[in-house]
């Protein structure tokens, strides 16, 4: 759990403990920064301590093309089944009412293999997956 090795941070990953990060997408996102993003989150998923959690702030992503919101997709349906066992959840951030119903409407469409959250701040994602977590643990 918290007292696995510190793992390296990818330039968009803040970590909050050992079992919790942050993960923002940047506004300027190009299809190299992207491909680097999910070779690097792939390796990264798979050394966390278990369980693990995120939260995930999709300003940026909501601003990617259609093969960049595509390649982040193939990541999570590659790791899906390791997700489905390891994560607590994950809980997304998204600002503006109008990105929430966006974000749960694809949710309804594809539902998540763990738990998601769709929150206005990422204070309430960090309290949300603290008690995902908690929970797992307990």
């Amino acid at each position: 759990m918290d007292e696995a090795p510190e793992l390296e941070l990818h330039p968009w990953i803040t970590r909050v403990h050992a079992s919790l990060h942050i993960q923002r997408y940047p506004l300027d996102l190009t299809d190299e920064s992207i491909q680097d993003f999910v070779t690097f989150s792939e390796r990264f998923i798979l050394a966390l301590p278990t369980p693990y959690a995120w939260v995930v702030e999709i300003e940026g992503l909501v601003r990617a093309s259609r093969h960049q919101r595509q390649l982040v997709q193939a990541l999570g349906t590659k790791l899906s089944s390791y997700a489905a066992i390891h994560s607590a959840g994950t809980a997304i951030v998204a600002k503006g009412m109008m990105l929430r119903g966006l974000v749960k409407t694809q949710y309804l469409v594809k539902a998540p293999v763990f738990p998601v959250k769709v929150v206005d701040t990422t204070e309430r994602g960090i309290q949300w997956s603290e008690e995902q977590l908690a929970a797992r643990r307990s």
